[in-house]
């Protein structure tokens, strides 16, 4: 049993268009919802998210996004059906919201005619709701299915409810989704519980956050999330909704395409954070037969004025990076991306304090070029210092390493990334 980092006969349906009433609120929305998700086991890196829908933190009321696959296929072991995620802000006569829904037709597990037995998820739905009314912030979630369970010559394990002792391998069983601390096994195939739920408000914002169910494959030891829904109000926003990560590494090859996700990822928060530097560190990480990374340290920090000024600013710190079989060293590579707005609405953006740090090579150690280009002979090459500004943020990788590896498959790794956004509505 294998799987794959593809969505086999996947069709995609782009964000649906913004509905005509658009309303600017006081208070910064987004959200996210996803069909699956999949980790470890014999994948290299985190799966791509089926059917991924998000709003990026805004302050707009009226704004709708949806995305949509017919089905997809992880390999031999899980096939999905059709999923639907979107997402919407909206304002009642009371309120501000923001919320989250993800649909799932099935997910099967296994083969239901096979001896081992299988299991299928029918009818999923989760739902987030984060919102904002007179009498403060509120988060709900909520999640609706049931499973069908095979036997296989194995008799399924579940504390969900009481089944037969004596299964007869094929016949199959209606249970309803698991709840905190609930499972169900079919031997062989798959472990299902319930992932979390996770609702939290306070004076200053109201979360909620479901992922369904998960998943634990016995064959592969991979672990599918399936039906995640995510909605956040955040107050005091009164300068912008600050936007951006901070990330050490990513691996894609030359056309774009990701295979290898990022690491020690750092998101910035809708408000900012309060004027505090905030980090996240990895020890260490592989990527087999490419790079072996150190310690990276990503940080984020934002703070918003009551004069409507702001400044955000991220920062990705990585130790050290060993390129292929040892032979180079890269060391103390430093981006870091800075978005300044004053009082007047005036904005300035910087890489201010990236630095792409030392190289070693055949034992001899050197600065690396602030801004160019660094030949690496039949290994490669390395970039420095790539810098991409917009209207209201900046993207910095410090470092861009090229890797020949064959003329329609190079790999590019990205070492020390930064990206920083600020917008007023």
């Amino acid at each position: 049993m294998s799987l794959s980092t593809g969505l086999a006969g996947a069709v995609l349906i782009s964000a649906a268009p913004a509905q005509a009433a658009i309303i600017r609120t006081d208070f910064g929305l987004q959200g996210t919802a996803y069909g699956t998700s999949v980790e470890g086991g014999q994948l290299p890196a985190t799966s791509g998210k089926s059917a991924f829908s998000w709003i990026s933190c805004t302050r707009q009321a009226g704004r709708e996004a949806s995305n949509h696959i017919a089905s997809a296929n992880l390999g031999d072991a899980v096939e999905i059906g059709a999923v639907t995620s979107a997402n919407r802000t909206w304002k009642s006569a009371t309120g501000v919201h923001m919320g989250s829904t993800n649909s799932i037709a099935s997910v099967t597990i296994g083969d239901p005619s096979a001896q081992e037995g299988a299991l299928e998820v029918k009818a999923l739905e989760t739902k987030a709701h984060a919102w904002h009314d007179d009498k403060g912030y509120h988060a709900r979630t909520r999640s609706t299915g049931f499973l069908v369970a095979t036997a296989g010559t194995s008799p399924i394990q579940t504390n969900i409810e009481q089944l037969p002792v004596v299964q007869v391998p094929g016949q199959k069983f209606e249970v309803p989704l698991p709840k905190s601390g609930e499972f169900l096994t079919v031997p062989g195939v798959v472990t299902l519980t319930s992932d979390w739920t996770n609702n939290v408000t306070s004076r200053s914002f109201g979360h909620a956050s479901v992922n369904g169910l998960r998943l634990d494959l016995e064959a592969t030891d991979a672990m599918v999330i399936v039906g995640r829904a995510w909605a956040r109000v955040n107050g005091g926003v009164p300068a912008g909704v600050m936007g951006g990560r901070a990330f050490g590494s990513e691996l894609s090859l030359l056309d774009g395409s990701v295979t290898s996700g990022q690491t020690a990822v750092k998101p910035m928060p809708c408000p900012g954070t309060g004027g505090v530097w905030k980090s996240r560190s990895s020890l260490g990480s592989t990527i087999p037969g490419t790079a072996s990374i150190g310690v990276t340290e990503s940080q984020v920090y934002g703070k918003q004025r009551t004069n409507r000024s702001a400044v955000a600013k991220t920062r990705s710190t990585v130790a050290e990076v060993t390129l292929g079989d040892g032979q180079v060293s890269l060391n103390a590579i430093v981006a870091q991306a800075n978005v300044n707005k004053s009082r007047n609405g005036d904005f300035t953006k910087s890489s201010n304090g990236t630095s792409p740090g030392t190289i070693t090579l055949d034992g001899r150690t050197s600065a690396l070029p602030l801004d160019g280009t660094f030949p690496l002979g039949d290994l490669g090459r390395i970039e420095t210092n790539e810098v991409t500004r917009s209207k209201f943020g900046i993207k910095v990788t410090s470092v861009k390493v090229t890797l020949f590896n064959g003329a329609a498959a190079h790999s590019v790794l990205h070492l020390g990334n930064a990206w920083t956004s600020l917008r007023p509505s």
